[in-house]
């Protein structure tokens, strides 16, 4: 759409997320987590970020804890653990 929102109708799971627990949706599909766990200033600091290519297919997911990278895992790459 070429509508965009003015910065205060922004949807929290889109735009500024309060701190806490939360689960944000890829391109607002409900079906698809984009990112989840807890948020502070906005930004995600424990949890998982889900990484999609520009058809909408899972390929990557980016674990985070105290707002640092600690784990990549590739999609469909399944563990040798």
């Amino acid at each position: 759409p070429s509508h965009e929102p003015k910065k205060e109708e922004i949807p929290k799971e889109i735009g500024a997320i309060p701190d806490g627990q939360f689960t944000t949706y890829y391109k607002g599909d409900k079906t698809k987590i984009e990112k989840e766990g807890i948020f502070k200033d906005k930004k995600l600091v424990d949890g998982k970020h889900l990484i999609y290519d520009a058809s909408g297919k899972l390929i990557k997911t980016l674990f985070l804890k105290n707002g640092k990278l600690v784990e990549t895992k590739l999609a469909g790459a399944g563990d040798s653990k």
